[in-house]
């Protein structure tokens, strides 16, 4: 670690948050109670999840995940993709929508 630089997490580093498909699975759902705690939000919030596949694509997860943002006040925009499962193919299909909520029209 260099002189000046604080070390560890930074909660207010990062004031988008874009989580396609993202595995709320991991860990137990780890991330979900983490989301709770941080002691920042970020301005805007995208969540996103297909509702098909082996894993409905941890539709139900990434549900609490967005309504965990959504407690805290986030702006957020959760969207639920009709017979997407988990891979590029969707994930292609709703990046254009998601990167105009976070970064705003070109």
């Amino acid at each position: 670690h260099r002189a000046g630089v604080a070390a560890g997490p930074q909660p207010g580093a990062f004031g988008l948050v874009g989580a396609l498909s993202p595995s709320t699975w991991w860990d137990g759902t780890w991330i979900i109670p983490r989301v709770t705690a941080e002691p920042t939000n970020p301005a805007r919030v995208y969540v996103d999840s297909g509702d098909s596949g082996d894993s409905q694509d941890g539709r139900a997860d990434t549900a609490n995940l967005a309504a965990a943002y959504r407690n805290r006040g986030a702006t957020l925009d959760y969207l639920v993709q009709a017979g997407a499962q988990h891979n590029e193919y969707y994930w292609r299909q709703r990046v254009p929508g998601a990167l105009a909520f976070l970064l705003g029209p070109r």
